[in-house]
This record gives C-alpha cells, sequence and structure tokens, in this order.
C-alpha cells in the first residue's frame, strides 16, 4: 500500500519511496565496499527500455512513467546494497534467512491477530475494507501489505528458510507459526504453493544425506499428511465457512476452464473468472501491441477497453510483456537466464551446504508461480531470485579466484626451492643433512 505524501508534477511521493530514499544511502555507507553486480545491471537496463519503449516510440502517454522509473532505480539501489551486504559474508544464504524467519513469524501472529479480529487491517485502505471478505466471523488477514495474496507470498518465503532451519525444536515452531499465518490470508495461490514446500522440503535440512528413496518416502508421506490435514479441517468446518472454501476450490476448476476453452463466464464474476478474462485481455493487448507495448501504468486502461475491467493482468510476465512488447519479452527472458545460468550446477561455493542450495532454487520456483497469478513488474520483490543468484555465482568466483591463487603460489615455491605456504618446514628441509649415514660418520670422526 502506497501512502501519498505529496505529487510533484507526474511524481508521486509516498511514505514508502521517502522511507527508501531516506535509508539506502545509510545502507550504503555502512558498507565496508559497494559492489556492483552486471547481472542486476542488465536487468536494470531491460527493465528502463521496457518502460520507455511504449511512451517513446509507441506514442503512448504515460503519466506513470516518472514513477515507474524512480521506483526501478530504487530497487535497483536496494538489490545492490542487499547484494554488497550478502558478499561480506561466508553464509549470504543463512543470513537472509534468518532475517526473512523472524520477520514472517512476526508477521504470521500479526496475521492471526487480525483473521480473528483481535487486531485491525491497518494496511487496508478504508475505500477497500468493504470488499475484505469475512466468513463465518473470520477475515481475510493481510499483515503488513494492503492486498492478502502479497502478503501469503512474503509468507511462503519465510517458510522456505523456515524449513531449513537445523535446531529441530526451532524450525517446528517457525513452521507452525508460519502456516498459521498464511492459512489466516485465505489466499489460494500462498496455500498452494505452501504445500508444494512442505511436500518439497520434506525431511529437511538432513535430505541431502538421504538416498533417493528415503527422500521420496519422505515426501509421500508429508503429501499424505498434508493432505489428511485438509480433508479434517474441512470436515470440521460447517456452514458459511465450509460453502466458502467449497467456493473458491469450484472457482479455481471454472478459471482453469475457461483460459483453457477460452469462454466467457455466465452470471456474476468470481475472482477465478475475472483473471480467467484478465489472462485473455492481455493476451490480446500483447497480440495487438507487441511492437511497442502500451507504457508503463496503462495496463488497466487497456484491459478496461478490451474486457471491461479496470484492472492489472494479475500475471508478472504477461504485464512485463504488454508494458514493453519486444522489450518486456526481453526482459523476462533476461530474468530467466540470469537466474538459471546462476543456479546451474556447480555455480555456487564449495562451503555453501546443500541446503541453502536448495532453499535458493526453490525460492526461484516459488516466486516464478506466484508471479504468474500476481503483479511483482514495478515490486522489489521480483529482484529477491536475482540477489540470491548472483550473490553465490559472485561468491563461487571468489572462491575459485583464491584458489587458483593458492595453486599459483605453490606452483611458483616449487620453482624457486622456498615453499611460501609453510617457511618452519621449508627452512627445517633445507639445514638437514643428506648425506649417506657412512659419510656423516667419517665426517664426526674428522672432527
Amino acid at each position: 500500500m502506497d501512502i501519498t505524501i505529496a505529487t510533484i508534477g507526474t511524481f508521486v511521493l509516498s511514505v514508502q519511496k521517502l522511507v527508501a530514499i531516506l535509508v539506502l544511502p545509510f545502507g550504503a555507507a555502512i558498507l565496508r565496499r559497494l559492489h556492483l553486480s552486471s547481472d542486476l545491471t542488465v536487468f536494470l537496463g531491460l527493465m528502463t527500455l521496457t518502460f520507455c519503449v511504449g511512451p517513446l516510440l509507441g506514442g503512448y502517454e504515460s503519466e506513470s512513467l516518472t514513477n515507474s522509473l524512480v521506483s526501478l532505480f530504487l530497487n535497483f539501489s536496494a538489490a545492490t546494497i542487499v547484494y554488497s551486504a550478502l558478499l561480506e559474508t561466508n553464509e549470504p544464504v543463512r543470513v537472509i534467512g534468518r532475517v526473512w524467519v523472524c520477520a514472517a513469524v512476526a508477521t504470521s501472529i500479526l496475521a492471526v491477530g487480525q483473521s480473528a479480529g483481535v487486531v485491525p487491517l491497518f494496511a487496508v485502505t478504508s475505500d477497500n475494507l468493504q470488499y475484505q471478505e469475512v466468513v463465518a466471523g473470520v477475515q481475510r488477514a493481510s499483515g503488513l501489505k494492503e492486498d492478502a495474496n502479497f502478503a501469503a507470498m512474503m509468507l511462503v518465503i519465510g517458510l522456505i528458510f523456515a524449513r531449513s532451519t537445523p535446531n529441530a525444536s526451532r524450525r517446528f515452531l517457525s513452521t507452525c507459526a508460519i502456516l498459521a499465518g498464511i492459512t489466516a490470508t485465505l489466499s489460494r495461490m500462498g496455500i498452494i504453493v505452501a504445500i508444494l514446500v512442505m511436500v518439497a522440503t520434506a525431511g529437511a535440512p538432513k535430505a541431502s544425506s538421504r538416498s533417493l528413496s528415503q527422500r521420496t518416502l519422505s515426501r509421500l508421506f508429508t503429501a499424505a499428511a498434508v493432505a489428511a490435514a485438509g480433508l479434517v479441517a474441512f470436515a470440521l468446518s460447517s456452514g458459511n465457512l465450509r460453502h466458502y472454501l467449497d467456493e473458491r476450490t469450484r472457482d479455481l476448476r471454472v478459471a482453469f476452464h475457461q483460459i483453457v476453452s477460452g469462454q466467457t463466464a455466465d452470471g456474476p464474476v468470481s475472482s477465478g473468472a475475472e483473471r480467467a478474462a484478465l489472462f485473455r485481455g492481455t493476451a490480446t493487448i500483447i497480440r495487438d501491441k507487441f511492437a511497442t507495448g502500451v507504457g508503463p501504468g496503462n495496463v488497466p486502461q487497456a484491459l478496461y477497453e478490451e474486457v471491461g475491467l479496470y484492472k492489472p493482468a494479475h500475471n508478472t510476465y504477461l504485464e512485463t510483456v504488454a508494458i514493453g512488447g519486444i522489450f518486456g519479452a526481453l526482459a523476462i527472458l533476461g530474468f530467466f537466464a540470469i537466474v538459471m545460468l546462476r543456479l546451474r550446477r556447480g555455480s555456487w561455493p564449495s562451503t555453501l551446504p546443500k541446503t541453502g542450495i536448495s532453499e535458493v532454487r526453490l525460492l526461484c520456483v516459488c516466486v516464478g508461480l506466484m508471479a504468474a497469478v500476481l503483479t511483482l513488474t514495478y515490486n522489489a520483490f521480483l529482484w529477491i531470485p536475482l540477489i540470491l543468484a548472483t550473490a553465490m555465482a559472485s561468491a563461487s568466483a571468489s572462491e575459485a579466484g583464491a584458489g587458483a591463487k593458492r595453486a599459483e603460489l605453490r606452483r611458483a615455491s616449487g620453482r624457486s626451492g622456498v615453499d611460501r605456504t609453510d617457511g618452519r618446514v621449508a627452512r627445517k628441509e633445507a639445514t638437514r643433512d643428506h648425506r649417506p649415514p657412512a659419510d656423516r660418520q667419517m665426517q664426526i670422526n674428522k672432527d
């Protein structure tokens, strides 16, 4: 939620932007060195072209161009500072994981309180409070976000890190707390991805030491346990709550059918039918405006003209391509190329535990799934997979460079006859008498 402070021309100054402008210089100042990533810079360039090509080449007016560019450069600055901070530690995944788990647990407690009506939905504007669904005395929690789906997305990432916590009791408590928070948001996307995370991380953090059959059995058992828990929860629910859960589940099937078949909804438009209409409308916009796109901030108006819904595409990939056309497609391809190349086998430090590698890979998969149902084009969250993947690759390159330097020193010491790695052993070897015992005895008798 952006809380507007002032408007300067077409630039909207919000509380979030003001905090970023004030905090980012402080973060850069306390770092010993600021590292500039070529991968992050390339993605910045692609996104800048994506935002600018429509207004500059396509002739589309875009009052939000300035806001979009400011948000983009703030996201890049924040990503650079986080990237630099991660390179200052030997365990970048562990550092960001601990911070994220603590924030996720605190947010989950807040979300459970909001769901029970004890804590107000202070992040939701008064205009949108009326749209918060209340079922059987339970309301959709949003934590520190205005949108419950965004809150669930942040908690899912916390769940990924929580599942690899070495301490068993801490892992169990944090997992339960975060799952409760995700459930309190009543986000279908969040609950589905959380289930996938639970199955994928079954047996963590010792999964890497187990055989394939053991890991498979553990995941099957976890999937069965999650399914049983869901059935029990549904059986214990009653009245309006059961009807609500049944409607939300049926809505998913309807949305999928409409996207595949191309049919439109009859009667009242549900959430799933709305997403299906937005999907088809955005695809049509891309087909008609693929050369230059429609520019940032213009997708809702284009969708209103196409399908009668003034909303974003609710799909990061389609929205980005609709904004920038060919350059938007290049930005999405560049995003996937950077992440996949940096996470390929062998592109991580040998000191990084295998669970850390699995965390980052699973995080990237989950972000990819959630980006398909949320609009993250202007959001800093889209940069998180890039930050972690490039930080791991940079740490691996630094480690390889240090190893090559040590090998070169050993080769140089071998050529010069001096062992620079251990001077005491070299000096002892140099003063040792290598003559045969008979010659040494003759020298003693002569003396």
